[in-house]
């Protein structure tokens, strides 16, 4: 029944995972529908160029988006809007972070932003995507934003894309230009899970999947980085930055600590594997991931510092580990370690994913970010199907062994009927689900005689026939051998002595060197009835007493 259950779950997931890919796919092809004859869409524009930077100290640059800016002073933005048509009913989406800032045209101020005070962290959150109303009124069309640094322990600020466009068409906008990444992270985020289903029910039904506990090793610790990269992903999307902007702490925690393991997974599945002149260093590894989590968790809950302003440390833990781990390869022969080959090809989604970490950090755009991140999530999104398809074949395989043990261990070998295994199975599933059925019990009267006389040979051929005679003269039952020759038949049949009387009529016999000779059997029954007060043991005990009476009405009679 567990099996079944399990079974059920996984194949519930599969079919989600293909209906919700197709429901992506199909709102992608409606967006591009829509954003190409929809008379209401108008395109978002994108502002990169001749954006003026004005400094603290009365600095100007003229610069272009995306943009590193390096100060902890108040800094000001401007862009002159009069080339992006009317104004009227438009709107600025700004993807800021870690700043209180201000928005104005011309002198006017319409909009204001600070961190509250009452946050959980200090800095409110590395990212917001702020969707602004233009005011229609206004006469100026030159937009300022001024930016107040909030981070206490960094001068470093990135100035994003600034975008103008219709309000109603910003959300089209978002999902067009993310959805193929959202598909395939979901995608990779699904399969993450339906691993850790196979592997949880795997390990609480105490049975393994397959037979090489290192191969589950491999699934498990795939799976684990599937699921941060997927998270890690997610936390950088628009769309859900946008979407969930009420909960841009819980991203903004998810984002890092996702960050922060990244290496972990393939840390544990490298552990002893490899040279073992390496194994120190990829221990001490997992303990500085550790130590970095807690120590930047602490420092950011306590507002003494944020995640952001300490990534450079997790950057450099990355770039560590990164290192250690090539450098335990390549000093691996693949002759002495037979892994080293296979754990090259599944090193390479970590690689894709510390370096989309390292263009955030140097080059301060997202120009190659979601190429590598995509990069990333393809490779996992193979190894997953590789692995869940092994672990799909493995599960047939078992599956078929066990139905043919199940089928060897439920029949007895010498009448081929059902045996006291599969009677015990079959009345444990009546009494969770009771039925009203007839049990009749069955013993072969003069089998002691057969034997002494004859042999066991003949013995054997007196139980085969009457267990014959009991599965084709009792319709729509269950014939089980639970004894010597004893016999039990459940049927959902109306059962009466006139049937008994039938029965007893008829003549059994086997053929012998001496002839034919007659076989005869006790016989007893009753009806189990959910309503009645009798339970359906106390049915069988009494099949069984009425089943001796008759017995011993034999032997008086002899």
């Amino acid at each position: 029944m567990r099996d079944k259950k399990f079974s059920f779950i996984i194949k519930f997931l599969i079919i989600l995972t293909y209906i919700s890919t197709m429901f992506l796919l199909i709102v992608s092809l409606q967006l591009k529908n829509n954003s190409s004859n929809t008379k209401d869409f108008v395109h978002v524009e994108k502002i990169t160029q001749h954006i003026k930077l004005e400094y603290s100290d009365n600095r100007i640059e003229y610069v272009n988006t995306p943009k590193q800016v390096f100060t902890k002073e108040p800094f000001s933005i401007y862009v002159d809007l009069k080339y992006f048509g009317s104004l009227h009913k438009k709107s600025v989406a700004l993807f800021t972070g870690s700043t209180d800032f201000t928005v104005s045209l011309g002198s006017d101020v319409f909009y204001e932003y600070k961190v509250p005070d009452d946050s959980l962290i200090y800095n409110g959150g590395s990212y917001d995507y702020t969707l602004i109303d233009l005011p229609s009124h206004s006469k100026s069309s030159l937009l300022k934003i001024h930016f107040t640094p909030k981070l206490k322990h960094s001068n470093r600020y990135v100035l994003n894309n600034i975008y103008i466009g219709n309000r109603i068409n910003f959300n089209i906008f978002l999902i067009k230009n993310e959805l193929f990444y959202i598909l395939v992270t979901f995608i990779l985020l699904i399969l993450s899970i339906i691993s850790f289903i196979i592997l949880f029910g795997s390990f609480f039904r105490n049975e393994q999947l397959t037979e090489n506990i290192e191969q589950m090793k491999k699934i498990k610790y795939i799976a684990l980085l599937s699921f941060i990269l997927s998270i890690y992903s997610f936390s950088g999307y628009k769309t859900f930055i946008y979407w969930l902007s009420d909960y841009k702490i819980l991203i903004h925690f998810f984002e890092y600590i996702s960050m922060m393991f990244l290496s972990y997974p393939f840390l544990k599945l490298i552990e002893n594997k490899l040279n073992p002149k390496f194994d120190i260093a990829v221990k001490l590894s997992i303990i500085a991931v550790f130590l970095n989590y807690f120590i930047q968790l602490a420092l950011t809950i306590f507002k003494y510092a944020d995640f952001e302003e300490m990534a450079p440390i997790t950057y450099v833990i990355l770039a560590i580990t990164s290192i250690i781990v090539v450098i335990a390869i390549i000093f691996s022969r693949p002759e002495k370690y037979a892994e080293r080959n296979s754990l090259f090809i599944l090193s390479l989604p970590i690689f894709f994913a510390i370096s989309s970490s390292f263009i955030i950090l140097f080059i301060g755009t997202e120009r190659y970010f979601s190429l590598v991140i995509l990069s990333c999530v393809l490779l996992l999104i193979c190894f997953q199907v590789y692995f869940l398809t092994n672990i799909y074949f493995k599960i047939q395989e078992k599956s078929t062994t066990i139905k043919i043990y199940e089928k060897i261990a439920s029949i007895d070998s010498l009448t081929s009927l059902k045996n006291r295994y599969s009677f015990e199975n079959d009345m444990n599933f009546l009494r969770k689900n009771p039925t009203k059925i007839t049990i009749i019990s069955v013993d072969l009267n003069n089998l002691k005689e057969i034997n002494d006389n004859l042999g066991h040979s003949y013995g054997d051929l007196a139980i085969k026939t009457i267990g014959t005679f009991l599965k084709e003269n009792i319709a729509y039952s269950d014939v089980y051998r639970v004894g010597g020759d004893e016999f039990i038949i459940i049927t959902k049949q109306d059962f009466s002595y006139k049937d008994v009387d039938m029965l007893k009529k008829q003549n059994i016999e086997i053929d012998t060197a001496e002839g034919k000779i007659k076989l005869d059997y006790a016989i007893g029954y009753d009806v189990f009835d959910p309503s009645s007060m009798m339970d359906i043991d106390d049915v069988l005990k009494s099949s069984d007493k009425k089943m001796y009476e008759n017995k011993k009405l034999y032997k008086l009679n002899k």
